[in-house]
């Protein structure tokens, strides 16, 4: 909470601390799972002297969560953030074994909101591909940091 109170109102904040934000996130996640959830992460490279804008990764963790765990099917999540050259390469996979919720409107205007935001921030500075096969999930985002 710290965090997000401390650092919700800056432009940008340092992408080491965004990762630790994240991390800590999914911990909390992690302890409301059990062994049906196959859960990696990956993270390979330097993030010191890095900045983002907070909270836009954050957002694409969440739906994986949400729509990507279920304690009655195998569910899967992996998240890699690879950082070379100034490059954050941000990924999250997941499948779709969570099709009980219903709140879809809640997905789009959340996505909206955060692929808005990093128009506006990072407009010609990233890309993000979204990939929906019905039964897997990936999302890869590449951001220039400098």
């Amino acid at each position: 909470m710290r965090y997000v109170v401390q650092e919700s109102s800056k432009d940008f904040v340092e992408l080491d601390k965004e990762i630790e934000y994240l991390k800590d996130y999914v911990a909390l996640q992690l302890v409301r799972t059990d062994n049906s959830l196959d859960f990696s992460y990956t993270e390979i490279g330097e993030t010191k002297g890095l900045q983002i804008a907070p909270f836009i990764l954050v957002n694409f963790i969440e739906n994986a969560f949400k729509y990507g765990f279920n304690a009655e099917k195998n569910s899967k999540i992996a998240v890699k953030v690879i950082v070379q050259e100034n490059v954050l390469n941000f990924s999250v996979s997941n499948n779709i074994v969570n099709e009980s919720i219903t709140d879809e409107i809640s997905l789009k205007i959340g996505l909206k909101n955060t692929i808005e935001h990093l128009n506006q921030v990072y407009e010609e500075k990233h890309t993000l591909t979204i990939t929906n096969d019905g039964k897997t999930y990936n999302v890869d985002l590449r951001i220039n940091l400098i």
